[in-house]
């Protein structure tokens, strides 16, 4: 689990103390979009030291990570399952080319984070013939540059991609890229995963929760109506049309269809097991 570093924001959520843990990043959005019951949110700067210890010792609760990550903890023996995958894509190539990533050759990519979710997708896209260079910073850092025009090339999530997007730099929905091979154009790179001693302990809670969080991101999706200022916490520096306009390219979902999520799975695999605890999750790992 080294290497793994996010800025997490933490929700306790008492429905009969029902907790979630979410990440600053747009899988939150729906949380902080209306009023949850009792919601208490507090910062965190490290999955490794605020999350992971939590996750490791039991701490019964619902967690947003990434969909890898999770598959690595329930392989290392972790009790549990994925509720639903919260987002499609959020990855965007950026680029000073009319070119999308797969079409690029002989340059230099800035990709946040080695061994990041975002480092691992962009490597399973690229192929060798393309002769590709990557070189690894902040996401924050990373746009930053290309707003200056200090570097060509990027893979940034949204929405700081639609930040750097501009009349001199383009940017490229990844799911494209991903599905060229086979077909599954969805990249389910963060889900919601819960400790399965709550899914009978607290199932009503647990139901009725995850209800209300799929009819918030479906509403969302449809009327494209933001809190504002209920999203502050989360931390963007964007004004509400620069949000509203991320927004439409953050591919948020609330799919409990696993499909997507083995074929993901199965590609980190190929790339290399370790990326997910060195085997394929057996069927409990989805929840039913």
């Amino acid at each position: 689990m080294r290497g793994i570093v996010l800025i997490l924001i933490t929700i306790s959520t008492l429905l009969g103390n029902l907790k979630i843990y979410s990440p600053k990043a747009p899988p939150s959005i729906p949380l902080f979009n209306r009023e949850y019951k009792g919601v208490t949110i507090d910062l965190y700067d490290r999955f490794n030291t605020a999350i992971l210890p939590k996750i490791v010792k039991g701490e019964e609760a619902l967690y947003i990570i990434p969909t890898n990550v999770a598959a690595k903890l329930f392989n290392k023996g972790i009790d549990i399952s994925i509720l639903a995958t919260l987002s499609e894509g959020l990855l965007f190539f950026c680029s000073k080319e009319d070119k999308r990533l797969s079409e690029i050759k002989d340059k230099t990519i800035y990709v946040p984070a080695k061994g990041s979710s975002p480092d691992v997708i962009t490597n399973i896209i690229i192929k060798k013939s393309q002769n590709i260079k990557i070189k690894y910073s902040s996401a924050p850092e990373i746009a930053k540059l290309m707003k200056a025009g200090r570097i060509d090339f990027s893979v940034l999530p949204q929405p700081l991609a639609s930040m750097v997007e501009s009349d001199n730099i383009k940017i490229f929905d990844m799911k494209k890229d991903w599905g060229k091979t086979d077909g599954e154009f969805t990249i389910p790179q963060v889900s919601i995963v819960a400790f399965n001693s709550i899914l009978e302990s607290k199932k009503i809670e647990l139901n009725k929760f995850l209800i209300d969080f799929e009819k918030e991101i479906k509403k969302i999706n449809e009327s494209e109506e933001l809190n504002f200022e209920r999203l502050q916490p989360i931390g963007w520096k964007l004004s509400k049309n620069n949000l509203k306009r991320s927004l439409k390219k953050m591919n948020l979902t609330f799919n409990n269809n696993f499909q997507s999520v083995k074929v993901y799975l199965e590609k980190l695999y190929k790339k290399d097991p370790k990326l997910i605890g060195g085997k394929i999750p057996s069927e409990k790992f989805y929840k039913k």
